[in-house]
């Protein structure tokens, strides 16, 4: 992945943040969902890695 194509994404519900500033350090989605904002987008690019190799 490109850094640009990262997204505030859950990895809980899916729901695609519109803004998380970089001072936010934790990701917090609408659904209750909590997580630190590195840990929430290493997943997403792991899960996106994963489906651009046709793993999932």
């Amino acid at each position: 992945m490109d850094r640009g194509e990262s997204v505030p994404q859950s990895t809980c519900c899916g729901r695609v943040k519109e803004s998380l500033s970089l001072s936010e350090r934790t990701f917090r989605c609408e659904c209750g969902f909590e997580r630190d904002r590195d840990v929430n987008a290493a997943i997403n690019i792991k899960h996106e890695g994963m489906k651009r190799l046709a793993i999932v």
